[in-house]
């Protein structure tokens, strides 16, 4: 039993409106009420939660329905406060209590927008933190590279310039504070790049328009595309484009120079030998031959009078035997799962195949060890690749970086030709005697001058 004498509920009378409530709760809540506030003459005596559970009316078994009706008595307060709270009865408020309530809310409206500012600009502070902190460990990563670059330690020099190239962010995401410091980070991996890169700037004269064709038909004395089958050509010997000097009746997808007057022919089903001085056309052999989508390139050796193809599908090189007027007897030459990736191939002896990644030579029907060096900017996988056997080097024109790459035959870089006039290369032919590449650049012929 507990004497309440002390607890007396003291009714102040009146129907209170919702700015009455919220002033007297805050009152109560800052002690500034002090009826609000008293405190009993007698304590009250402590009861433990054992207690409590026991003492409640019928047990505990009683408890889901007291939940049900205090769940009942929210309801009720919520449909009450609602109906106070609508419009009608704020517009009834007098102006001084709509100004107090505004005041409120604008006041609310600001901690809240206070908060995430303050939050915001944690945030930005962390960012530019770290980006900073990545900006100065690629600057520092790229002083290795180059350290290690005049060691001739390119293994190293390269990892360093990868490892630098990974804590560059990106550029939209650097902000102002960063502008200057990733500028300068940018220029130094861009100066480390062209270091382990060997570049050197081409050179370029562009020799005229020779139309919209895919490949290069390479000639002893000339140099020719072909769209629509009609062929327009570029003559080395007199400098100019002629439009009738060669007359090829088929579509040709890829032509290989053999001997004498004549080339080979791939029109994405069949293979034929083409007379360029006369116009003739053999007849066409598909046995053996890969259709469009499983062509991997081809390449003409003039020391045996073969022709090879490489099949993706087949994942093979076959070699065909090649008269002045006919291919015929395919023999496969090399039987390896990289050739799935091939791009192009050439031919000096061995076969060097362009792939997807990189460059493999086969010797004798083998896989060699041999592996071009490593470079920061790896290949695009799309482009071609030349070499003949009496060449010192091997030529790769990687189309998707827009650059062509000189290899000794070691498979070390010797350099890399860049131009701003690289604007989409697509063939090429190789004059290594004379020190001229001739690039076939989206419709255009471009010499370019070797150093």
């Amino acid at each position: 039993e507990v004497d309440l004498e002390n607890y007396v509920v003291e009714n102040t009378g009146g129907k209170k409106n919702i700015l009455s409530h919220g002033l007297a709760y805050i009152k109560t809540a800052f002690a500034l009420d002090k009826a609000a506030s008293r405190v009993p003459k007698v304590a009250l005596p402590q009861v433990s939660l054992g207690e409590k559970f026991s003492r409640l009316s019928g047990g505990a078994k009683n408890l889901a329905a007291q939940g049900r009706g205090f769940w009942q008595v929210i309801k009720v307060w919520t449909k009450n406060f609602r109906e106070k709270a609508n419009l009608q009865n704020f517009k009834q408020l007098a102006p001084q209590k709509k100004f107090f309530l505004a005041s409120l809310f604008v006041l609310l409206i600001a901690v809240i927008f206070s908060l995430g500012v303050a939050v915001h600009l944690r945030k930005n502070k962390q960012s530019t933190e770290q980006i900073t902190n990545n900006l100065k460990s690629a600057q520092e990563l790229l002083s290795n590279s180059q350290s290690a670059a005049l060691y001739k330690n390119n293994r190293q020099a390269t990892e360093y310039l990868e490892q630098a190239k990974n804590k560059i962010p990106a550029e939209s995401s650097v902000d102002a504070p960063n502008k200057e410091l990733y500028k300068k980070v940018v220029a130094q991996l861009n100066q480390a790049t062209a270091q382990m890169e060997k570049v050197s700037s081409a050179e370029v004269t562009n020799l005229g328009s020779l139309g919209s064709g895919e490949s290069l038909i390479k000639l002893p004395v000339y140099l020719a595309n072909q769209s629509n089958k009609a062929v327009v050509s570029y003559n080395k010997q007199n400098g100019k484009i002629e439009d009738s000097s060669l007359k090829l009746p088929v579509a040709a997808l890829s032509t290989a120079y053999k001997n004498g007057s004549t080339a080979a022919v791939y029109d994405g089903t069949n293979l034929y030998i083409w007379d360029f001085a006369s116009g003739a056309l053999g007849q066409g052999f598909n046995i053996s031959v890969p259709q469009k989508e499983n062509f991997g390139g081809m390449a003409a050796y003039s020391v045996n009078n073969h022709i090879y193809v490489a099949d993706k599908k087949a994942a093979t090189i076959v070699n065909f035997s090649a008269s002045d007027s006919a291919v015929s007897k395919p023999v496969t030459a090399v039987s390896n799962p990289l050739l799935s990736n091939a791009v192009d191939i050439a031919i000096d002896s061995a076969i060097y195949v362009l792939t997807n990644s990189g460059v493999s030579k086969f010797q004798s029907g083998q896989l060699t060890d041999f592996a071009i060096a490593k470079l920061p900017t790896p290949l695009s996988g799309g482009g071609k690749i030349y070499t003949q056997k009496d060449f010192a080097c091997l030529y790769i024109l990687d189309a998707g970086n827009n650059r062509i790459l000189i290899y000794d035959k070691k498979g070390n870089l010797v350099m890399t030709l860049k131009s701003d006039k690289f604007t989409k290369l697509k063939d090429f032919a190789v004059d290594e005697k004379g020190k001229l590449v001739y690039v076939l650049n989206d419709g255009s012929l471009l010499k370019v001058t070797l150093p």
